[in-house]
C-alpha cells in the first residue's frame, strides 16, 4: 500500500509537471487549483517518507495519552 501511495504522488508531480509545461502557469482562480496539487503530494511523500518507527508526533501522542492516563491513575487513586 505505502508503494503504491509513493507511485501515485509520484505520477501527480509527474503530470503537474508536465501540464505546467506544456500549458504555462495558469492565472486567476486556476492557480488556486494548482497550487494544492503541487504541496499536497510533496507534503504527502514527506509524511510517508517520515512514517518510520517513532517520529515526533507518534512520541509525543503517547506521551500525552501516558500523562492523561497518570493523571486518571492518581484522581482515582489506583497506584500500580
Amino acid at each position: 500500500m505505502r508503494i503504491l501511495a509513493i507511485l501515485f504522488n509520484l505520477l501527480l508531480i509527474g503530470v503537474v509537471i508536465f501540464l505546467l509545461a506544456k500549458e504555462g502557469v495558469p492565472e486567476g482562480n486556476e492557480l488556486l487549483l494548482v497550487i494544492p496539487m503541487i504541496f499536497a503530494p510533496i507534503f504527502s511523500l514527506i509524511a510517508i517518507f517520515g512514517a518510520k518507527g517513532d517520529n515526533w508526533l507518534s512520541l509525543y501522542l503517547k506521551r500525552k495519552a501516558l500523562e492523561e492516563k497518570q493523571k486518571i491513575d492518581q484522581l482515582t487513586g489506583n497506584k500500580d
